[in-house]
């Protein structure tokens, strides 16, 4: 995870112009389905993030209506079906 979407600029993604719809912060917070980036990069396939990722544990934190400790691992499984 990248919370201040260092990673995400550095592999030229532009982190201020990801939406939720298109970053893991969507997907664990349940607003979207997790996005991964169409075209790899270095042959690397990039879920994008952007700073809302920082805001994301405080957020979550008060939604009990599931283990925060399970969330990636949720969005996750999706993928690897």
């Amino acid at each position: 995870m990248d919370p201040q979407a260092s990673l995400t600029a550095f592999m030229g993604l532009g982190g201020e112009k990801i939406t939720p719809e298109q970053n893991i912060y969507g997907a664990i917070t349940e607003r979207a389905p997790l996005h991964i980036w169409d075209n790899p990069i270095n042959g690397m396939y990039i879920v994008p993030t952007n700073k809302d990722l920082a805001a994301t544990e405080r957020e979550i934190m008060q939604d009990m209506t599931v283990d925060n400790r399970m969330r990636l691992k949720l969005v996750l499984d999706d993928v690897l079906d």
